[in-house]
């Protein structure tokens, strides 16, 4: 006789797919977002703005008008709040001021770039496998586009495409140029192969995965004169910006968790700050003289590794390829990253060359409470260019201006800038270190 076997199965638990970038889910690189965009910024950990940003796609980017005029608004009284206005997060809220709406309720949310989101934009495209196919897809070129940040009552920023540079034209880069606001083309440079062409704009949308709970805003950094005593982030345990770090110099940079250069960035103090430079030890071969190997020698890479050595946490690895690139200790002390590496100060020897962004997250942090050109300048910057450990092309390396923050790329070979009075602004070195 047959036994009947009796099966008992268990109810099949139902598991919703999880929602697409478009419907309000996670994102990735490239996805198409929920305003129909190019998603092309993820931050870590969702922000008090968001965590994502997206660029409205070439249907409507592309019918953006031409010879376009900033805005003739001034939209902030300080200086602390047009360096904050450069942050990514921050280009809705300037763009409220300048539509005039302050409610931050518009119907419609996407807004201009502030300069930093217009950053993120063009470093995802030129580091994309596709850039010209990318660039296509969110309907820009090479042209300049107007960011959302204010410099100043006269002056805003704007962004080449052709290279990432981003300008002001203030203090003197185009002379007796009073403002920038009200032009529809951008400036010409002396000595720069792009010509002046049409300010164009594309709009931006921050936003965040359906159902998260965005943190408030964080308080500004705080670096009191002298910066702050502390016996934790002496012993590099644990650090806040404005701390006095192991090194003696100033904590300008907290990533917020370990990353896998470390946390935390300390400037070195000014007394281990060196001017009159070159960034390379030889000249290039227009000279008359031997050319340095390449510091990037494979071609179809190459573009792609220069805007990757501007990011914050690339300054160690920037200066040890320019260490590389040079051979011996004898061709690479003369330099600037020669300088940096080799330094021992304040009891440490494992000081660099800042990257890009790294110098541009010092000089943005110490303009914030005016410690950077003021009469008591506690921290010893100096009037003029810095070099950075990023690479432009062959013959140029990225400076930045210690006026008003903005970046240039000035030739390897050169150790300062001529003045129109005859006389000579030298270029300077202030070497930082990474620890956590």
């Amino acid at each position: 006789m047959l036994t009947a076997l009796t099966a008992t199965f268990a109810p099949i638990a139902s598991h919703a797919a999880p929602l697409p970038c478009k419907n309000g889910g996670t994102c990735a690189l490239g996805d198409t977002g929920p305003g129909g965009g190019i998603v092309y910024y993820i931050a870590p950990t969702p922000q008090w703005w968001g965590q994502y940003l997206e660029a409205m796609a070439a249907a409507i980017n592309s019918q953006l008008s031409t010879y376009v005029p900033w805005s003739s608004k001034v939209l902030y009284s300080t200086k602390a709040d047009r360096i904050l206005s450069k942050r990514i997060g921050e280009g809705r809220l300037n763009s409220l001021r300048m539509w005039g709406r302050i409610d931050n309720s518009p119907p419609f949310d996407f807004h201009l770039p502030s300069k930093d989101e217009l950053d993120a934009l063009y470093n995802f495209i030129a580091t994309n496998p596709s850039p010209l196919s990318t660039a296509y897809k969110i309907g820009v070129n090479g042209s300049p586009y107007w960011t959302s940040s204010e410099a100043s009552d006269t002056f805003a920023w704007y962004q080449l495409f052709n290279d990432g540079t981003q300008f002001t034209d203030a203090n003197g880069i185009i002379p007796g140029l009073q403002g920038n606001k009200q032009l529809t083309s951008s400036s010409e440079h002396k000595g720069s192969s792009f010509k002046s062409a049409p300010l164009r704009y594309l709009l931006v949308r921050a936003f965040a995965p359906n159902g998260v709970t965005l943190p408030a805003r964080p308080p500004l950094p705080s670096i009191p004169p002298g910066g702050r005593a502390s016996a934790t982030c002496s012993a590099g345990t644990s650090c806040q910006v404005g701390d006095i770090g192991p090194g003696g110099g100033v904590v300008f940079y907290d990533a917020g968790s370990t990353q896998t250069w470390g946390r935390w960035l300390e400037a070195s103090p000014a007394s281990c700050q060196a001017s009159g430079m070159v960034w390379r030890n030889t000249p290039a071969n227009k000279k008359g003289t031997k050319q340095l190997p390449l510091l990037y020698p494979e071609w179809r890479t190459a573009a792609k590794n220069r805007v990757r050595s501007k990011a914050i946490g690339m300054g160690l690895q920037n200066t040890e390829l320019i260490w590389k690139q040079h051979r011996t200790l004898a061709a690479v002390a003369p330099t600037a990253a020669g300088y940096a590496g080799g330094l021992v100060c304040g009891g440490k020897d494992d000081w660099f060359l800042p990257s890009k962004d790294e110098l541009d997250a010092l000089y943005n942090v110490l303009a914030l409470t005016d410690n950077d050109l003021t009469g008591n300048n506690s921290f010893g910057f100096t009037r003029g260019f810095y070099w950075t450990s990023s690479e432009y092309n062959n013959e140029n390396a990225w400076t930045q201006l210690w006026v008003d923050g903005q970046q240039f790329d000035r030739e390897k070979w050169l150790t300062g800038d001529p003045r129109r009075n005859g006389g000579f602004n030298p270029f300077h070195v202030r070497p930082i270190r990474a620890f956590g």
